[in-house]
């Protein structure tokens, strides 16, 4: 199952609406308000995100995640003198790959031990 698959069964939202749930997902919380108007108007500016995002649609292990996820960073990163001012409304790495991570997880976890009643459990006295 790739990553698109596994987050729409998880999150029940529709394939075509993928993108935009995980472009969502992966925006800092302080930086969303900028960013949806930024979205509406200039479509454009977050070309490589949504490219990124559907690159890592297809993928089907956390390793093919992290290998998309690390070009992006490359991509992203700010030429010397630049500071962060590029990155600043971008979409998380990071965060995407806790998303990544949490939506690939394994289905089969292992079993908890069961908890047994302690043994040394003092019977009741009476005293007659």
């Amino acid at each position: 199952m790739t990553f698109k698959e596994r987050f729409s069964q998880k999150h029940g939202c529709s394939l075509a609406n993928f993108d935009r749930l995980v472009f969502w997902h992966s925006l800092k919380p302080a930086a969303r308000p900028f960013c949806m108007a930024l979205f509406w108007a200039c479509p454009g500016y977050f070309w490589v995100d949504m490219q990124t995002i559907r690159l890592l649609g297809d993928a089907k292990s956390t390793t093919e995640c992290e290998a998309i996820l690390q070009k992006y960073r490359q991509l992203i990163l700010p030429r010397p003198g630049r500071g962060e001012s590029r990155r600043l409304f971008r979409i998380s790495s990071t965060r995407l790959a806790r998303l990544c991570d949490q939506v690939m997880a394994p289905e089969i976890l292992p079993a908890r031990p069961q908890l047994m009643p302690p043994a040394c459990v003092a019977p009741a006295i009476s005293m007659q």
